[in-house]
C-alpha cells in the first residue's frame, strides 16, 4: 500500500495519490486551515470557520451542517438540513437541555460534581420518561432507578471493578396487595437479571455467574494478557487465538482461517487440517469451501463470497466510507454520511433479476444526530421511480452559492417554527456517554439495561415488563436474542 504527497511551498499537502488511481485534494486558507477537500469520486467537503477558529458550517453532496454557538465557543444549536438540535448549558459547562424541531426535551439535573443524577425525556409531556442515578465516592454508579420502577444496582470491589449487577422490578405494597401477594410488607421486589464478576489478575475478568440460572462463563489469557477463549457452563468453549502477528481464529490450533499480506482475512470456516496427507488423517486438499474474501487495492472488503456461493460486494466513497451493499438476493442497502461521517440515511432498494434497479425504494431511514450520539431515527415512505443517487458536483459559482444560502437560512427559519412528528420517529436518551439508556416512540417509552462494558443487554416498557433481550459472545456476535410482547 503506497501514498504519495504533494506539498505547497507551506509544507502543506495539497494531494495525497492513492492506489488504483484514487486521489484526495486538499484546499486551504490563509491561516492554514483546510477549507474544501476534493476526492476523485467527484464527492467533496467544505468547511467554514467563525473568527475564533471553530467550525461553524460544513457541507458535502448531501447536505450542510451549521453551528450556532454562545461566546464560550460551545454548540448551542445545530442545524442538519433543515432539522436542528439544540442544547443549554450550566455554569460549568455542562448540559442540561436537549430539544430537537421534533419537539423532543431531554432535562438534565446534576449534582455538584457535574455528574447527572436525573434525566427526564419525552415527547409527550403527560408520560415522560425518568432515571435517577446515584454514585459512590469514586463517581461510579451505583444505582439506577426508572420510571417504570425498574431499578439497575451495582457493587464495586476496593479496586472499582465491578462484582455484582442486579435489575429488579421495585413495586409498592399498595401494587403488590391489588396482587394478592405479600399484602402485609411495606414493598417487595422481583429479581430479573443478577450477574456475578469475579476479576483475576491485571483487571482480567475470571469468571461471570448468572444468578438465575446458575450459569457461567470462564475466560482465559495468554502471557500477554490477551483473551483466548469463553467456556460456558463447562460445555461449549469459544476460542479467540492468535498466531505471532495477531492474527485471530475461532480454533485452539489456528486452523479455520487464512490470512494474506497485511493480516487481510482471504478464507474463514475451513479446517486446514484437511491439507495434510492421508496418512496424517487428511486429504491433501481443502475440501470445505468456508467463506472468500476480496479487497480492493486500498484494503477495503469488496467481495465476500458464502460457502453456498452467495456473493455479497462492497462500494465505497472516496473517503473510505462504506457507499453500497449488494446483498446475494441483489437487493441493494446504499448510505449516506454528512461531512463528520455521521450516517443520515440508510436505504434498502429491490434490484432486477438483471441487476437492474427497478427504482423502488422499499425502506428509507434517516438519523439526526446530537453530537456524536444518536438522537432521532425515522422511516420513510417508500418512493415510486428510479432513485437517483450520482453524487452532486460543486462547481457553482461563489454568488449563486450565497443565493442559494440566503434562500436555505430562510428556510431554516420557518422550519423553526415546528415540524411534523413522524408516526415512527425514535428518539434515544443518552448520558454523557455513548451508552443508549431509554427509547422514546410514540407506542411508549423503554428503559434499557447495560451490561458491565456498557453493552445493552435488556429493555423494559412503561410497565416494567421485559420486551427484549440479547446476549454476544466474546466476538460480539449475537448469541441469543428474543423480543418479548407485541411492542419492541
Amino acid at each position: 500500500l503506497t501514498r504519495t504527497y504533494e506539498r505547497d511551498y507551506s509544507g502543506l499537502v495539497t494531494k495525497i495519490n492513492r492506489p488504483g488511481g484514487r486521489y484526495t485534494r486538499y484546499c486551504y486558507d490563509k491561516l492554514g486551515r483546510v477549507i474544501r477537500t476534493d476526492y476523485y469520486d467527484k464527492t467533496y467537503e467544505n468547511f467554514t470557520y467563525n473568527k475564533n477558529g471553530a467550525l461553524i458550517e460544513v457541507e458535502n453532496q448531501y447536505g450542510k451542517v451549521k453551528f450556532e454557538r454562545d461566546s464560550l465557543g460551545r454548540i448551542t444549536k445545530e442545524w442538519q438540513g433543515r432539522h436542528w438540535i439544540s442544547n443549554q448549558y450550566d455554569e460549568l459547562g455542562n448540559c442540561i437541555q436537549t430539544v430537537s424541531s421534533f419537539g423532543a426535551n431531554i432535562l438534565t439535573s446534576r449534582n455538584e460534581m457535574g455528574q447527572a443524577t436525573q434525566v427526564a425525556a419525552y415527547l409527550d409531556k403527560e408520560k415522560p420518561w425518568v432515571s435517577r442515578m446515584e454514585y459512590n465516592a469514586l463517581g461510579q454508579e451505583t444505582q439506577r432507578l426508572f420510571s417504570n420502577n425498574i431499578c439497575s444496582a451495582w457493587d464495586y470491589d476496593k479496586a472499582g471493578r465491578p462484582i455484582f449487577h442486579e435489575v429488579s422490578n421495585q413495586r409498592s405494597k399498595a401494587d403488590a396487595a391489588h396482587q394478592g401477594i405479600f399484602g402485609n410488607v411495606v414493598g417487595w421486589s422481583d429479581t430479573l437479571r443478577r450477574h456475578r464478576y469475579e476479576w483475576d489478575v491485571n483487571y482480567q475478568l475470571k469468571e461471570v455467574t448468572n444468578g438465575l440460572t446458575k450459569g457461567t462463563t470462564v475466560y482465559s489469557y495468554d502471557q500477554f494478557s490477551n483473551l483466548v477463549s469463553a467456556k460456558e457452563s463447562g460445555f461449549e468453549t469459544i476460542f479467540r487465538s492468535a498466531d505471532i502477528v495477531g492474527n485471530l481464529y475461532e480454533t485452539k490450533d489456528c486452523s479455520d482461517r487464512i490470512y494474506g499480506a497485511g493480516s487481510r482475512l482471504e478464507k474463514s470456516c475451513i479446517n486446514l487440517k484437511e491439507k495434510r496427507n492421508k496418512y496424517q488423517g487428511g486429504y491433501g486438499k481443502l475440501i470445505t469451501k468456508g467463506r472468500q474474501f476480496f479487497y480492493d487495492e486500498e484494503g477495503n472488503l469488496a467481495k465476500k463470497i458464502e460457502p453456498d456461493g452467495g456473493t455479497w460486494t462492497y462500494r465505497y466513497f472516496g473517503n473510505g466510507m462504506l457507499r453500497e451493499v449488494t446483498r446475494p438476493d441483489k437487493s441493494c442497502v446504499s448510505f449516506q454520511y454528512d461531512t463528520f461521517g455521521r450516517r443520515i440515511e440508510k436505504s434498502v432498494t429491490s434490484i432486477h433479476s438483471k441487476g437492474v434497479s427497478e427504482g423502488r425504494q422499499q425502506k428509507v431511514i434517516r438519523f439526526l444526530w446530537n453530537g456524536n450520539n444518536l438522537f432521532h431515527e425515522w422511516e420513510e415512505k417508500c418512493t415510486v421511480g428510479r432513485r437517483k443517487t450520482e453524487n452532486k458536483v460543486d462547481f457553482k459559482a461563489d454568488y449563486i452559492l450565497k443565493l442559494e444560502k440566503r434562500e436555505e437560512e430562510k428556510a431554516k427559519k420557518e422550519a423553526g417554527q415546528g415540524e411534523n412528528i413522524p408516526d415512527n420517529l425514535i428518539t434515544w436518551v443518552f448520558q454523557d456517554d455513548f451508552i443508549p439508556r431509554g427509547k422514546i416512540t410514540k407506542d411508549g417509552n423503554y428503559s434499557i439495561i447495560s451490561d458491565y462494558l456498557g453493552t445493552p443487554v435488556e429493555a423494559y416498557d412503561e410497565e416494567g415488563k421485559k420486551v427484549w433481550e440479547r446476549n454476544l459472545d466474546i466476538y460480539g456476535r449475537v448469541k441469543t436474542e428474543e423480543a418479548l410482547g407485541e411492542k419492541n
